[in-house]
């Protein structure tokens, strides 16, 4: 089994890159060098030691103007909440369903499904799982090289088969270094324990 120590990202590393568009963070529990490149976007203060920063000025006026006489636990208040974190949209009209009432908390339970991927964290309904999932694949697609920077999987300068796999050829060398960037941009996006599961589709022996 191939290793890696790339860890996946925090939702406030995946703003900072660009891949989510702002973040909602508990500033108590964010590292202080990171809080201090949070700060340098706009952003204001909420309830319960939380702060929301975004990406230009223009986007947390429209934010605060969009929302101006809505209830936080209104379903239009969250589904624009949803929208402007960079959630799916399917996930987000999902999520407000339990606010307007036309889930109950019960049918809420039942259905959800957790959504974790580069930094995004959210519930979708088991029945949207496969848009759900279109979409985020996507978003990896069209941020791939921003989110790697120089951590670039397909980047193996020595390229170098473990020794008791160089007997089995080039063909088969190809295949190794193809599943071993697989393995380590599963587990930047999915955590460690899922892009192993890949190597589960590739033995070695």
């Amino acid at each position: 089994m191939i290793q890696t120590s790339i860890s996946p990202i925090s939702s406030a590393q995946s703003f900072l890159v660009g891949t989510k568009p702002a973040v909602l963070e508990n500033v108590a529990k964010i590292d202080p060098k990171q809080l201090r490149e949070l700060e340098r976007f706009p952003h204001f203060s909420l309830s319960d030691g939380f702060a929301m920063f975004f990406k230009t000025e223009d986007m947390m006026r429209n934010f605060e103007e969009s929302v101006v006489g809505l209830e936080v636990k209104s379903k239009e208040y969250q589904i624009i909440l949803g929208n402007v974190l960079g959630y799916p949209p399917l996930a987000v009209e999902f999520f407000a369903k339990k606010f307007s009432g036309e889930l109950s908390k019960e049918e809420f339970m039942m259905r959800k499904v957790s959504l974790h991927f580069s930094g995004i964290s959210c519930m979708g309904d088991v029945f949207d799982l496969r848009e759900n999932v279109n979409w985020l694949l996507e978003l990896l697609l069209s941020n791939l090289d921003m989110v790697l920077g120089d951590n670039d999987p397909c980047d193996f300068s020595d390229r170098h088969l473990p020794l008791h796999l160089e007997e089995k050829g080039s063909d088969f060398a190809e295949t190794y270094f193809l599943i071993r960037t697989l393995v380590l941009v599963f587990s930047r996006f999915f955590g460690g324990a899922n892009g192993y599961c890949l190597m589960g589709l590739f033995h070695t022996k």
